[in-house]
């Protein structure tokens, strides 16, 4: 049985064609209708029908937004655009947004019927498709959770990492929408969460409720990494060793004018936006933040020990433009540079 809602502001337009689609469509089910695209816009988030039937010219919010906001909010129910005789512009912009088809009022069963049925037969074969996909998919979303909730208890970070990767490829391929990915995305993590109870005999550190939360892949990430540090510390493992190396590797090249969060990711061999990840969550402030401080205490140790000029700093801790450096330095600590050195060499 597929599932219909149908918007249309005119009620004499709107009442005919649930009449026609409840006596002639075999097949079909009325689950809502609205007299514009905001209504049919809460339906559709309530029902996510198979099919939305909608007129293009509506009060309050028209067709074209209202297939905006559906994609948008991931709803991928296929949508029936009905247009007037002088509105053919609109529903060509419609068909371009990514509308099913279109039917030019006034509407009879001899235009209705075809439509719906073909548009049917389309999503059926659409659905048997993807249900072959998911049994392929189930079986390497089965082998790829068991390997991360592996790498995982034992804080693998590479591994960790090249996992992700893999995942988000898979994810990403097919173009899922919004919503399909967010489906697949939950099915993996309650894959994840039944591996990692059999690694480690424990609960997988997770937000709770997370599970019914909106899945987007970067939140995933984020508390994956969330999940190492968590891991990390009940079993005293200290910083992970990309981390440690981060670490040293800005501690050492931080008068590099050209150091970069990405240069850092590119030279231990991980994704930039994983990187980010994993520093912000270990030690608690962005990348970005941790380097601006570690250069400004630098600064501050060599203008209170040393006789070098002002200038000469500034480059010695990575930065090529001295006025920057100046403002940088008072706004972090409350003095200019010069100020700074003469309060200390007074002390």
């Amino acid at each position: 049985m597929m599932t219909v809602v149908v918007a249309e502001d005119e009620p004499i337009v709107r009442m005919g064609l649930i009449a026609l689609m409840e006596s002639e469509a075999e097949g079909f089910k009325i689950v809502g209708e609205a007299e514009d695209g905001q209504q049919a816009l809460e339906l559709a988030r309530l029902h996510v029908p198979d099919i939305i039937i909608t007129d293009i010219r509506m009060p309050v919010m028209d067709g074209l937004t209202f297939m905006l906001a559906l994609k948008q909010e991931g709803i991928s129910s296929a949508v029936i655009v009905v247009s007037g005789y002088g509105e053919f512009e609109y529903a060509q912009q419609a068909l371009r947004a990514g509308a099913a088809d279109y039917l030019l009022k006034p509407i009879n069963e001899d235009l209705l019927l075809p439509t719906l049925n073909a548009l049917r037969e389309k999503l059926q074969l659409e659905k048997a498709r993807i249900v072959h996909d998911n049994k392929e998919q189930l079986w390497s979303f089965k082998t790829s959770a068991k390997q991360l909730a592996n790498d995982l208890w034992n804080l693998r970070e590479l591994e960790i990492e090249k996992e992700l990767n893999s995942l988000q490829h898979e994810l990403m391929k097919n173009k899922l929408s919004t919503y399909d990915m967010e489906r697949k995305l939950t099915g993996y993590i309650a894959l994840l969460e039944d591996e990692f109870r059999s690694a480690a005999g424990q609960e997988l550190p997770f937000p709770r409720g997370f599970d019914k939360m909106t899945h987007h892949f970067d939140t995933f990430i984020g508390h994956i990494y969330a999940a190492m540090k968590t891991i990390r510390g009940t079993r005293n493992w200290g910083y992970g060793k990309v981390i440690q190396a981060g670490i040293a590797y800005v501690d050492k090249h931080y008068g590099d004018p050209d150091l970069t969060l990405t240069k850092i990711a590119q030279q231990l061999e991980v994704k930039p936006a994983n990187f980010s990840h994993m520093f912000k969550t270990e030690l608690g402030v962005p990348f970005s933040q941790y380097l601006i401080r570690l250069r400004m205490d630098q600064a501050a140790k060599q203008l209170s020990e040393s006789a070098n000029k002002v200038y000469e700093v500034s480059a010695a801790v990575g930065f090529s433009d001295y006025v920057h450096f100046s403002k940088m330095f008072k706004r972090h600590m409350g003095f200019t540079p010069t100020e700074y050195r003469q309060s200390k060499w007074k002390s």
